[in-house]
């Protein structure tokens, strides 16, 4: 049975290793269905940052709790470590085959192929510093929930 492959860098693995440390949902849950509320597509973070902001005041004052939506926003951005991974290997893979191989539902590989092929391993390792960044803050107290993901919105 073939797995899905760890990142490419040294960099990503260990972000990587430290996410899975903190113990984040693998995947997202909440109210709304197949997510916590988390900005739908990663690339409305990544696009228009201001707008992504408050998105995420929207839902958190609807009641999500913070580090349930920094959990959702990791999801999206592991998948999209992921789905990158797999492509870089093969570029003509199709949708269900890179499903099957990371364990994703189809609908999630078709919706994020595109946006990882337009991040650079040095980006998603970045996203990745900055995800693990607040959620200590968070959970140490340093920082309120809304305040961290709003410096994470702005940071990605």
């Amino acid at each position: 049975t073939r797995s899905c492959p760890s990142a490419a860098s040294s960099v990503m693995k260990r972000q990587i290793q430290n996410l899975r440390s903190l113990r984040l949902p693998l995947t997202p849950r909440g109210k709304t269905g197949n997510s916590s509320g988390a900005p739908e597509r990663p690339e409305a973070l990544r696009k228009n940052q201001e707008k992504s902001a408050k998105e995420l005041k929207q839902i958190i004052e609807s009641g999500e709790i913070p580090l349930v939506v920094l959990g959702a926003i990791n999801f999206s951005f592991r998948a999209i470590a992921q789905i990158k991974e797999v492509i870089d290997q093969n570029k003509r893979i199709s949708d269900y085959e890179i499903a099957k191989i990371c364990g994703l539902q189809p609908f999630v590989v078709i919706k994020n192929r595109n946006i990882a092929q337009s991040f650079s391993w040095e980006d998603l390792a970045s996203v990745y510093k900055k995800m693990v960044f607040v959620d200590e803050r968070i959970k140490s107290g340093k920082i309120e929930g809304m305040e961290g993901l709003k410096e994470l919105v702005l940071g990605i």
